[in-house]
């Protein structure tokens, strides 16, 4: 079930039954079972939930919303609105003891409401000081509350008076909750802001103890054996404090929530403590031991709260179930009398015809009575005559039911030679089909690891092949390194040479220059000395400043020439590092894997299609198994069919020896009667007597005996179609369970096709993918993070391929199972005698 996704604000518990109520900022309100662990009602509206309270019946809630106040019944798993009061962020809300009066906190207002009704009269209104309620606790009189502010006001209402009185007040100081605790003497608590919790007795202070945080919400057990507190203080986790009552200071906290604690209450037989927090979490905590007397034992209530359209409905149905059950009690004894009365009318009918019977059985006695001598003379030569005739059928039926019962053996016994032959040569098939299927699938297995290991090795080859080829590149670029380096120094060594002429030169006109500059001092001091022939020498100092001038020239001359020798030289590096790039390339190391890599895609091709010959091999040896199976199975129906036949054949012989014992039983006893019925032949009376009683036992019971067996006729008919049909849906569930079992077989085939083909194609891949990694590898700068990152892939689809392997192992093996495994049909019921129509119809067709 999914929980609350906000904090939750408001939790209270049933009394009556098992049930909590939680209400949220996510604008639920849920109901859960506590003993269950389970969510039972989920009721969603379009407000936030500030507060709730269940009442002890456990049929309704109270929920205080931002804007109104509602009243909720609990109606076949829904939660039904029956009355609404615009009272806003009623944020406490407290049941009485009684259930009858519900305290609810609006503001800094207690509005006092009774719960069947929804008044609240005018003294029932309790006005506190300027700020908000922070809790609410009833006396166990129900006549009054107490209650606590935001101000550390603690105030007492009294319902009798209508009126509010203070009993603490300590200012600056918030107080978070209050709680009364009854026994000998009434002490009040009270939790602080300070984080203290301050004791009363009799409005007087009676002790202060430090708790070293702000709680919350407190409670104790009925027992009073512990006193339970949750730590409310903001951006801090929640836990619980389980003090042991009387307070000593010390404390046991248990972890709970990672916000502030907003809720707690205890069951009402002290098993449970709940706690609901900021977190949007909801806690359920077993309290073991904590009574120190016996346990507090609650039948919870199984009562249903029904609405008045339902009951309505109940009552409507029960009206309407009563005057049909009227109907028919009337109905019946009406018909109960017709049939009474035409019962009395038959039974005078039988009872007029029974005297006219009687009358004509007294004329038919006295004509009985005059030819009864006659009939006994010619009964004794009849007794006679009926005695050899029943001997000899007697014999000649037992002649025909031996020779019947030897034909039939003889049968059986070739029949039974017959099955037998053909279930040894079924085995010995069997047996070699599966012989040569484990030879060919351990074949198969050898020849695949025959295979891995060759890839393997293969691969191995392979790696070391690039290895080889690795130290034989190294072993070249080094070479190609020194070449390069020497060719670097031997053109360095050249540039160096003529850089050290350009140098020369440079030294040489910069000499050249200072001779020059140290002439023209001397033609400036001449200029100066000789003013006087300025004239003459103004030609020379023109000729000097050209001279100077054409120097300058090529000095700057000189400077472009070294900065293009520079250039010339960087030109040079560059193309070194060209050269080290491009040698990195190692055309002929990828020209040699990709002939590897041709070559061995070259001899993927044969591979694949030896296995996918394998699994046609395979798929025949798994449809000849099939095949086998049916034919076992087909064998197995028609034994079980001749030993049905056997034991038909059997019950039926003991069936005609019984008969046959019932038979001469009747007979001696119809042969005595009959010698007792002649000895009274001189009593009238007495004849009259047992004539009508051999008539009643012979007569009337050979009757009631034939409607008997029709009857049976009949139900035997019944019960041999039923068999019949039901031996018919069994033949067509075997036909259809063969069918599925085809199908189960043919989708593992092909899984492990699939299997196989995404098992090359990996193999594939990791060839590629180390061919890849052996390229990357052989980077100039030498990293090997890659590789590293390569390798770990490699290892994943190594571990892929084993897992695969794994997988098909498992498949064949589930395939091995299924084909072992296969449900062999029961054996046919054998036929009963008893229950086949057995009048008039030989033995053969019977079975």
């Amino acid at each position: 079930y999914s929980a609350h996704s906000a904090a939750i604000n408001g939790l209270d518990v049933c009394i009556k039954k098992q049930l909590i109520a939680t209400a949220s900022t996510d604008r639920t309100v849920r109901i859960w079972d506590y003993e269950k662990r389970s969510l039972e009602i989920t009721g969603t509206f379009s407000e936030e939930g500030h507060g709730v309270a269940f009442h002890p019946s456990g049929f309704h809630i109270v929920v205080g919303f931002t804007d109104k106040l509602r009243f909720l019944n609990i109606i076949d798993k829904k939660l039904v609105t029956y009355r609404e009061i615009p009272l806003k962020s009623c944020k406490e809300i407290k049941f009485c003891y009684g259930g009858h009066l519900v305290a609810v906190a609006s503001g800094n207002v207690i509005h006092i409401f009774n719960f069947y009704t929804g008044e609240c009269p005018p003294n029932f209104i309790f006005k506190g000081q300027e700020t908000n309620i922070t809790s609410i606790h009833w006396t166990t009189d129900d006549m009054g509350f107490f209650s606590s502010n935001w101000n550390g006001i603690i105030e007492r209402a009294r319902l009798s008076t209508g009126a509010a009185e203070v009993v603490y007040s300590l200012k600056g100081t918030k107080i978070t909750s209050v709680l009364e605790v009854t026994g000998k003497d009434k002490i009040l608590y009270a939790g602080t802001s300070d984080r203290q919790i301050r004791s009363f007795k009799d409005k007087a202070p009676l002790a202060v103890m430090d708790a070293g945080a702000t709680l919350g919400n407190l409670v104790i057990t009925r027992s009073q054996s512990y006193f339970i507190a949750g730590v409310e203080e903001k951006q801090k986790p929640g836990p619980l404090r389980v003090y042991k009552y009387p307070l000593n200071g010390e404390f046991a906290e248990v972890e709970a929530h990672s916000a502030e604690v907003r809720k707690i209450r205890i069951s009402y037989n002290d098993r449970y403590l709940f706690s609901a927090g900021a977190d949007g979490t909801l806690f359920v905590f077993e309290i073991r031991k904590a009574a120190k007397t016996e346990d507090i034992r609650i039948i919870y209530s199984a009562e249903i709260l029904y609405s008045r359209k339902e009951l309505e409905d109940k009552v409507r149905e029960t009206e309407a179930l009563e005057e049909s059950n009227k109907e028919r009690s009337e109905e019946n004894e009406r018909v109960y009398n017709e049939e009474k009365r035409l019962k009395h009318q038959e039974i005078e009918q039988r009872q007029h015809i029974l005297d006219e019977q009687t009358k004509l059985y007294d004329d038919f006695m006295r004509m009985a009575e005059e030819e009864i001598a006659a009939v006994m003379a010619a009964h004794d030569e009849k007794k006679k005559l009926i005695i050899e005739e029943y001997e000899q059928k007697k014999q000649d039926e037992k002649r025909v039911y031996k020779e019947k019962i030897k034909e039939e053996d003889g049968r059986m016994m070739e029949l039974e030679k017959e099955i037998k032959t053909q279930e040894d040569n079924h085995k010995k098939t069997l047996e070699d089909a599966e012989k040569k299927h484990e030879a060919m699938i351990s074949e198969l297995t050898t020849k695949h690891r025959e295979k891995m290991e060759s890839i393997k090795r293969e691969a191995a080859d392979l790696d070391e092949k690039i290895a080889k080829s690795e130290t034989e590149y190294v072993a070249k670029r080094t070479q190609l390194e020194t070449e390069t380096w020497k060719n670097l120094d031997e053109q360095s060594i050249q540039n160096y040479t003529e850089m050290h002429y350009l140098i020369k030169d440079k030294y040489k006109a910069s000499k050249e220059l200072e001779e020059i500059k140290t002439r023209m001092e001397n033609n400036k001091k001449k200029v100066a000395a000789s003013v006087e022939t300025k004239g003459s020498n103004a030609n020379k100092l023109k000729a000097n400043q050209s001279t100077i001038q054409a120097l300058k020239n090529e000095i700057q001359t000189i400077e472009k020439d070294i900065e293009d020798r520079n250039e010339t030289i960087k030109q040079k590096h560059l193309r070194v590092e060209e050269l080290r790039r491009k040698e990195q390339e190692l055309e002929k190391f990828k020209f040699v894997l990709d002939y590897k890599m041709r070559e061995l895609k070259s001899e993927m091709e044969p591979k694949k299609q030896e296995i996918e010959k394998l699994n046609e091999q395979k798929l025949k040896m798994d449809e000849e198994v099939t095949h086998f199976t049916n034919v076992n199975q087909s064998m197995n129906l028609i034994v079980y069919d001749l030993l049905a036949r056997q034991q038909g054949m059997s019950t039926e012989l003991d069936k005609q020896k019984l008969q046959e014992q019932q038979d001469n039983q009747f007979k001696m006893q119809f042969s005595e009667d009959m010698d007792d019925l002649c000895k009274a032949l001189n009593d009238p009376r007495l004849l009259k007597e047992k004539l009508i009683g051999y008539h009643r036992k012979y007569l009337k019971a050979s009757k009631k005996k034939a409607v008997g067996q029709n009857e049976n006729q009949e139900e035997h008919a019944k019960r041999r179609k039923y068999y019949e049909e039901k031996i018919q849906s069994l033949n067509v569930n075997k036909f259809t369970e063969n069918a599925s079992h085809a199908t189960d077989n043919a989708k593992l085939m092909k899984e492990n096709e699939r299997l196989l083909v995404q098992y090359n194609e990996l193999l594939r891949r990791l060839h590629v993918q180390r061919i890849a990694d052996k390229r990357k590898t052989f980077n100039i700068s030498g990293r090997r993070t890659a590789g590293k990152e390569r390798r770990k892939e490699v290892d994943l689809q190594l571990a892929t391929i084993e897992r695969l392997q794994k997988e098909i192992e498992m498949a064949e093996e589930e395939n091995r199972r299924l084909r072992v495994t296969r449900p062999i049909p029961q054996a046919l019921p054998p036929l009963n005698r008893d229950e086949l129509d057995v009048d008039g119809r030989q033995e053969s067709d019977i079975i």
